[in-house]
């Protein structure tokens, strides 16, 4: 009998997922109620069956009237917001995979940093906020330092405190309820390193350089994500530094997306990670330049199904990501000056109006762009250091 994957994601992580692969496999698209409609229809026509959901009752009960066979099930989230949610029906049914327990560990980032320090991986000095004083919390971690909530994603929430009056803005809108951590800021370049692992062995590894830090693109500076060359220094040690952390946190099956700073001293430091495939973009890249598609492998990681090794399928390099919107009313969208091929996608027009930016969703475009020369490509990443679509 073949195996049932129910997927419980947004519908742009379903969208990513290719026609054949549906076709070759039984999903049970599990979306949101009102982002069903931003489903492609290739993911409508190929898949096994879409669930609309609101609560995780929904889910089950429409497996139960359906009469889904649970015995070759599988439960399926690459989606931060889902994952409890997959965690909780793996539960319910008794289905293998990863738990609550073992979700928490990269949902709860004091958890999850507690962890990794353990292993002594160098993480921010941090500490759940539960109260402290301006005073206590700079003689923990230092100035400036960092204030975010301890399961949210996309900086959202994110307040990056260098005085006093700063942390009394921040405070304002922040209650012991809203699970808040602190740490200290780290000075340096920002990393990601993607990975898969199956049966506790890392089956692919990726490390890209990140333009600034995510935090960074609600003050109107582009995330795009550069992947470096994999017999490169700085890969291998990120890597490898990678390979470190996700042992440290358990993670058995799956996919990750781990960020990484490499301080101005040079030292490496674990910043967090996701028991997730990177963010949209990112997919598309890597299936660009090494010819895989991180979420279908996931799922057949998922099923048990052995990864194949993975090498790079282009004789391009790229890098890819997204420009921030702005406060207020678009009066011009600028053009893209280089010398590198590149697909621009505007997610915006002149004349749009935005209230401001709160998280990584806010998104005007995202491009990806290709050289065969490396060091061509890097001049154009460079470029975008200092680029702004839109104005």
């Amino acid at each position: 009998m073949s195996t049932i994957i129910v997927s419980i994601n947004s519908a742009i992580r379903h969208n990513a997922i290719s026609p054949k692969f549906y076709m070759h496999n039984k999903i049970i698209v599990c979306v949101k109620s009102g982002e069903n409609e931003t489903l492609s229809q290739h993911v409508i026509n190929n898949c096994f069956k879409v669930i609309k959901f609101e609560t995780f009752n929904d889910i089950e009960k429409q497996i139960k009237e359906n009469n889904i066979d649970t015995v070759n099930l599988k439960v399926f989230s690459t989606s931060e917001d889902y994952m409890y949610t997959a965690a909780k029906l793996r539960a319910l049914l008794s289905i293998e995979g990863m738990s609550f327990s073992e979700v928490a560990v990269f949902r709860d980032k004091t958890l999850m940093k507690k962890k990794a320090a353990q292993s002594k991986i160098r993480v921010p000095h941090f500490n759940n906020f539960e109260g402290q004083s301006y005073q206590e919390i700079a003689e923990q971690v230092g100035l400036p330092f960092v204030m975010k909530p301890r399961d949210a994603a996309g900086s959202f929430g994110v307040h990056i405190i260098k005085c006093e009056t700063d942390f009394s803005e921040a405070v304002k809108d922040i209650t012991l309820a809203d699970n808040y951590a602190f740490e200290e800021y780290i000075n340096g370049n920002l990393y990601h390193v993607d990975l898969l692992v199956q049966n506790g062995d890392i089956v692919f590894s990726v490390a890209c350089e990140y333009t600034f830090p995510n935090l960074d693109f609600l003050s109107g500076k582009p995330c795009l994500s550069l992947v470096l060359q994999s017999d490169s220094e700085v890969s291998k040690n990120l890597k490898a530094f990678a390979s470190q952390i996700v042992r440290s946190l358990e993670l058995e099956n799956g996919p990750s997306h781990i960020e990484i700073f490499i301080s101005d001293q040079g030292e490496m430091v674990f910043l967090e990670a996701a028991c997730r495939t990177p963010g949209a973009i990112v997919v598309p890249l890597y299936e660009k330049q090494f010819g895989v598609n991180m979420i279908e492998e996931a799922i057949n990681i998922e099923q048990g199904k052995p990864v194949e090794k993975i090498c790079p399928a282009s004789e391009y390099h790229h890098f890819a990501g997204i420009f921030p919107t702005i406060e207020g009313e678009i009066k011009q969208i600028h053009e893209v000056a280089i010398r590198s091929e590149f697909d621009l996608e505007m997610h915006c027009s002149v004349g749009d109006s935005f209230t401001g930016l709160n998280s990584l969703k806010n998104i005007a475009g995202s491009i990806v762009v290709k050289n065969k020369n490396y060091d061509d490509l890097r001049k154009d990443f460079e470029y975008f250091r200092k680029f702004k679509l839109v104005s």
